[in-house]
C-alpha cells in the first residue's frame, strides 16, 4: 500500500467561537489529497475502508470544534498473483 504521493490544495478556514466572555479562534482546515493504493485503504478517520478508486471525503474531528475536512482522489490498482512451473 502506498501512501500520501501528492497534497494538491489546502485552505485554511478561520470561524469564531464565544466561550462565556471568552472569543477563541478555531481554524478548520480542508485538505485535497491524491493517494494511490493497493486493493483497499483505510480513510485517515479509520470509519471507512475504501476498495475502488473514486473521490472520497472524510473528516477528523477534534475537541475544539475545528474539524480537519479531506478530500481524498484515490485510484485502487487490485494485487495480482501467478504461479511459475520452473
Amino acid at each position: 500500500m502506498k501512501s500520501m504521493r501528492s497534497l494538491i490544495l489546502t485552505l485554511a478556514l478561520v470561524t469564531l467561537f464565544a466561550f462565556g466572555s471568552k472569543a477563541q479562534i478555531c481554524v478548520n482546515t480542508d485538505s485535497t489529497f491524491a493517494l494511490n493504493a493497493c486493493d483497499s485503504i483505510v480513510s485517515p478517520s479509520g470509519r471507512y475502508v475504501w476498495n475502488s478508486s473514486g473521490t472520497y471525503f472524510d473528516t477528523i474531528p477534534n475537541s475544539g470544534f475545528c474539524d480537519s475536512l479531506m478530500t481524498i482522489i484515490l485510484n485502487v490498482n487490485q494485487s495480482t498473483s501467478s504461479v511459475l512451473n520452473i
